[in-house]
């Protein structure tokens, strides 16, 4: 199983890459990435573009997404409903997901492990920030998460700016 998901992990960046030069060629000029973090059973969501002054902010009255119960098939598609919907209406290109513990005492529930895949059929982009990088992200002047946001959705928010900023567009 590691050895499939070895070979998958550059794949996607790939996929990312050619994402972004496909962004490029046709004239776009920002890239709309939405961070999540997941806790619990809910999604934190920020949405994040590229822009000359760093990573910019764009509200959303979406702040986050539940799933009610995860052992009731109705509410897992009304949650991958609500995703879908979030991700189309706001021109959502990548996800950037804050990764969780899969292991050991302080691994993450399967509750988030099932909102992560709904969020993953959602956009083809998907992308993974390690919380380690986070703090060095935060540091650089061009991803300072902006006085719009809630505290709770500070990570969410420096995910997407690290994926922009691996992407070279920070």
């Amino acid at each position: 199983m590691q050895f499939l998901i070895d070979i998958l992990k550059p794949l996607r960046v790939i996929c990312f890459a050619l994402a972004v030069a496909a962004r490029l060629t046709c004239g776009r000029e920002t890239l709309r990435v939405c961070g999540v973090q997941i806790k619990s059973n809910e999604a934190i969501l920020v949405i994040v573009e590229d822009s000359a002054a760093g990573a910019k902010h764009i509200q959303s009255p979406t702040k986050k997404l539940i799933l009610e119960d995860d052992k009731k098939q109705s509410s897992l598609k009304s949650f991958l409903i609500a995703a879908e919907a979030f991700m189309r209406e706001n021109h959502i290109e990548c996800i950037a997901i804050k990764n969780r513990s899969g292991s050991g005492q302080m691994a993450a529930s399967g509750v988030t492990f099932k909102i992560e895949a709904l969020l993953q059929l959602t956009v083809a982009n998907v992308a993974y920030a390690a919380p380690n990088m986070l703090s060095k992200v935060a540091a650089s002047n061009a991803a300072t998460p902006p006085d719009s946001l809630h505290s709770y959705q500070r990570d969410a928010f420096l995910s997407a700016a690290l994926i922009l900023k691996k992407a070279g567009l920070l």
